[in-house]
């Protein structure tokens, strides 16, 4: 907050904080508005943990406070941490009563929560992989939904509509057309995102125009992404 106090700017404060993220060299490439939309992630045991034996905030939520910030410094509410890492945290020697003491009840801690942590830190990335890709999802409805409205069916070929079908890097592998819609072939580091699929499905609201539902096609349906699962 400091620094768009000292701005006149509210752009130019959230690229200076964004370059100790991306750096001044990919500056141009990272998407603000994305980065910030994944704070809401950082409720999560590990990601709590993380923050609260840190000397600053996740960097998206410092985004986020300065995106929303008034000329009073009001607007944010961060997501809340995670209970249990609170608990831990306390008790860690960068906290807590130090020695020899803290450090083994720190270690008696992990193994106890290590079964039901390590497991929500791997949902935790999955979804986080998956999200990357909504940006493109969001692309891919624009210019597919143009064309449907238009002509009232799906296109022949993605190349009707100038999407490639096969993608060399990002978190798409490829775009094929099938008889319910278009599905998404993930790319992604975890095993349980690389190769899955999503469906986008086309449909008509009262209006006359096109909206998407989006299904788990091989992913696992408990990834779906937030604007999935409120369908």
């Amino acid at each position: 907050m400091n620094g768009l106090a000292a701005s006149s700017s509210r752009d130019d404060a959230l690229a200076a904080l964004a370059v100790l993220g991306s750096g001044g060299e990919k500056l141009h490439a990272l998407n603000v508005a994305n980065s910030i939309a994944q704070e809401r992630y950082t409720d999560g045991f590990w990601m709590s943990y993380h923050e609260l034996t840190s000397d600053y905030p996740w960097l998206r939520k410092r985004l986020a406070h300065v995106e929303a910030a008034d000329g009073a410094g009001r607007g944010y509410r961060p997501p809340r941490r995670n209970f249990f890492a609170g608990v831990l945290a306390a008790i860690t020697q960068r906290f807590g009563i130090g020695g020899g003491a803290s450090l083994v009840m720190t270690i008696a801690l992990i193994e106890i929560l290590a079964a039901g942590a390590i497991p929500a830190y791997q949902d935790y990335e999955v979804r986080m992989q998956v999200s990357q890709a909504l940006p493109l999802v969001g692309q891919i409805e624009a210019v597919a939904g143009e064309y449907i409205e238009t002509n009232d069916t799906y296109p022949e070929s993605l190349g009707a509509i100038g999407l490639p079908e096969e993608r060399d890097e990002g978190p798409l592998r490829r775009i094929e057309l099938i008889k319910d819609g278009i599905e998404l072939t993930l790319r992604g580091a975890h095993h349980l995102v690389d190769g899955q699929t999503l469906i986008l499905s086309a449909y008509r609201r009262d209006d006359g125009s096109i909206a998407w539902e989006c299904s788990a096609g091989t992913l696992d349906p408990k990834y779906l992404p937030p604007r999935c699962r409120a369908r």
